[in-house]
């Protein structure tokens, strides 16, 4: 990475600009050409530096209010095969496996958001149903108290 692969991460770790060209915008407040920023992102996906550009919606401004996390014990000759059921789902917008910890059986976690709690419930009785996992916890979300992207470019040490 150069000094402009920095000026990109720093530019757009905020966001793109809310506009009818925010690409074009993008570019301009970095002080680069459209093609060149996209060529870069593109390269730096291809290398493994960045994984995916991707939109993040307030759902809460959707409709989705009733938010559980669960937290799935899953043997772990099924946790990539449950994990890849679980993921296709449209309610569910994060699944993660994770180590188990000593005095906690769980290791796949996932976050269903949805209008109701009963619609909530409904798709962690659905994915109990299709994946034949049954030990679960379900924590509701009481309320967000931050959502806020991660900030890199101040983080030399972890830019290569």
């Amino acid at each position: 990475m150069d000094e402009t692969d920095r000026r990109i991460i720093a530019g757009l770790e905020g966001g793109l600009p809310d506009s009818m060209t925010p690409w074009e915008d993008a570019a301009r407040s970095i002080d680069i050409a459209p093609g060149d920023l996209l060529a870069r992102l593109e390269e730096m996906r291809r290398t493994g530096v960045l994984r995916a550009v991707r939109a993040v919606l307030d759902q809460r401004w959707l409709g989705l209010d009733a938010n559980v996390l669960v937290a799935w014990a899953v043997p772990e000759e099924r946790a990539d095969e449950v994990g890849r059921l679980f993921a296709r789902r449209r309610d569910v917008s994060h699944c993660v496996l994770r180590d188990r910890a000593d005095d906690w059986p769980y290791n796949l976690y996932t976050m269903i958001h949805a209008r109701s709690a009963a619609e909530a419930d409904s798709a962690v009785r659905e994915l109990a149903r299709s994946s034949g996992v049954t030990s679960r916890v379900a924590l509701a979300t009481l309320r967000e108290i931050k959502k806020t992207p991660p900030r890199y470019s101040g983080c030399r040490d972890i830019i290569p």
